[in-house]
């Protein structure tokens, strides 16, 4: 009865998700806030932003999302790879003072969902 207890225990510990650790980022009203995350389009995965930004109440005013494909440093003459890693970056305005927290999902075009806490990120946006 006391290992069924155990066992008990464990399980419901270990299949409890760990709580979604929030990134700060601090910028000045009338700032430019850029958030990056790393990207690899070929395997057919894209962020999005899952935080809905009302015009007109919202801290922040999206601007666009752009794709860096990284740059080899080892040998000039190397170029970027097709299918190759690199970054995709948003860009905010920052028109209100306060705080928002803005959650970026990773996932295909037809799943409905991220598929596990890997492909979400949180950052929390502070504008003094």
């Amino acid at each position: 009865m006391i290992s069924f207890a155990i066992l008990l225990v464990v399980m419901l510990t270990t299949s409890q998700q760990p709580p979604r650790e929030r990134t700060q980022v601090k910028a000045k009203k009338d700032q430019a806030v850029l958030i990056d995350l790393p990207d690899t389009p070929s395997t057919g995965y894209r962020w999005e932003l899952r935080t809905p930004l009302e015009e007109g109440s919202s801290i922040l005013k999206f601007e666009e999302s752009v794709y860096e494909a990284e740059e080899k440093q080892t040998n000039s003459r190397e170029r970027k790879k097709v299918g190759g890693g690199g970054k995709r970056i948003f860009k905010f305005s920052s028109v209100n003072k306060g705080e928002i927290d803005l959650e970026f999902v990773r996932r295909r075009p037809w799943e409905k969902e991220a598929a596990n806490e890997e492909n979400t990120r949180v950052f929390h946006v502070v504008i003094e």
